[in-house]
């Protein structure tokens, strides 16, 4: 073969390559925007989880015949565990921070979001409650969530900041709203969330209620299904309004403090019907 034959040789190789390079990436090119397509098909990223307490799951979640995506915990355990491998949001309370190093220990999942102390208005002082805070987050690694939870009667009254220190990394916000009267003598989860939904959209953090019902019963005095399916609708249209909205987790229990406080809703055909339709909203998880 002459020198001449064999540059041609080399030359044609080349050739042939680059071809075939220029056919690979114009398939490659058709793949990418196949795949664009596809996830164009695809439904928006629902922001909201809707869960239930602890005590609640094995009621509420076979009688909505959904999965619930959160999960509100207070305490330890294999639900708790579970829950995190199901992929659910974990919302854990403990008491004190002396109690963080051990669930620090059992995991390190960025779905669970620890808070110590919720609701502290009624058993400890701001300056206490900001001082737990400060320990706690000395204490809690930097991929888990940690959040406050006070009152919504406390946000209402402005007065988030006197508890919540401005020196510590939240992740989120929390709080815990109840209807607990019949009559409904306020606008009812409307001007329940009002305060707290004012700090969120402040621009502070995202904002997950962490324990929300309505009685179905007190002591023996039932509330009418209607009204409770109509607040039940109110919260709705607030999930649907608030984008600081992240997480919403109902209270399926019954409870005896000064009087017998029933907010269990899965045997309540027209509130259930509600709540299973916020669990079919597409903003909600699933």
């Amino acid at each position: 073969m002459s020198f001449q034959d064999a540059i041609a040789a080399v030359q044609n190789e080349y050739d042939r390559i680059f071809d075939e390079r220029v056919s690979l990436l114009l398939q490659l090119d058709v793949a990418e925007d196949t795949i664009d397509d596809l996830r164009n098909q695809l439904p928006p990223e629902p922001r909201v989880r809707l869960g239930v307490n602890q005590g609640g799951l094995a009621e509420l979640e076979p009688a909505l015949g959904v999965t619930l995506r959160a999960l509100r915990a207070f305490s330890d355990g294999p639900e708790v565990f579970d829950a995190l491998t199901k992929g659910r949001k974990v919302y854990l309370s403990v008491r004190s921070p002396s109690e963080v190093p051990a669930i620090v220990a059992n995991y390190s999942d960025a779905d669970l979001t620890l808070i110590v102390h919720h609701e502290p208005e009624n058993d400890t002082t701001p300056a206490a409650y900001q001082a737990e805070q400060r320990e706690a987050a000395s204490l809690i690694p930097p991929n888990m969530g940690f959040a406050p939870v006070l009152m919504a009667a406390t946000y209402n009254k402005g007065q988030p900041s006197r508890w919540i220190p401005p020196d510590v990394a939240y992740t989120e916000l929390g709080v815990d709203g109840y209807l607990r009267g019949y009559p409904w003598t306020t606008a009812g989860f409307d001007y329940t969330f009002k305060g707290a939904l004012a700090e969120a959209a402040a621009g502070a953090l995202p904002l997950a209620i962490c324990e929300v019902g309505v009685l179905s019963a007190i002591d023996a005095v039932v509330v009418p299904e209607l009204e409770q399916a109509t607040e039940i609708e109110r919260l709705h249209r607030i999930i649907q309004t608030y984008p600081d909205i992240v997480t919403v987790c109902w209270f399926e229990e019954q409870v005896t403090k000064d009087a017998v406080r029933d907010y269990r809703i899965a045997q309540r055909a027209a509130p259930l019907a509600r709540f299973r339709g916020i669990a079919c909203d597409p903003l909600v998880v699933p």
